[in-house]
């Protein structure tokens, strides 16, 4: 990381402080520490940061598939044959009348003498 400075024109060495504190624990109700491991109570680490990293890319690979040697991702909405609509329920709409349109209506704004 950079070094940034202070206000005041101090350096500070972002990665070092970073790696002196990786161990700490965050603050919040992340149940982090500053690497990213998940940690339990007595601040023992249940699941490092690299387990959560290999958990994660393992579900995303196993959702491709290899197939006659490319790779295609799965299908997550699969096509569906549409219904036969039965076309009997639909009779009775020939009857219906056109209705008029409405024409709208020209308004002045009240004067202070209404």
């Amino acid at each position: 990381m950079s070094i940034s400075y202070t206000y005041k024109g101090r350096p500070v060495d972002m990665g070092a402080l970073v790696m002196m504190n990786e161990h700490a624990v965050a603050l919040g109700n992340a149940n982090l520490n500053a690497r990213g491991d998940v940690l339990g109570a007595g601040r023992e680490v249940i699941k490092t940061s690299e387990e959560i990293v290999e958990e994660y890319y393992a579900q995303q690979t196993a959702q491709i598939i290899n197939t006659n040697e490319e790779i295609a991702l799965v299908d997550a909405h699969p096509q569906v044959a549409p219904e036969v609509v039965d076309m009997s329920l639909l009779s009775g709409y020939d009857e219906v009348q056109p209705i008029d349109p409405v024409k709208p209506v020209k308004r002045r704004a009240p004067t202070a003498e209404e």
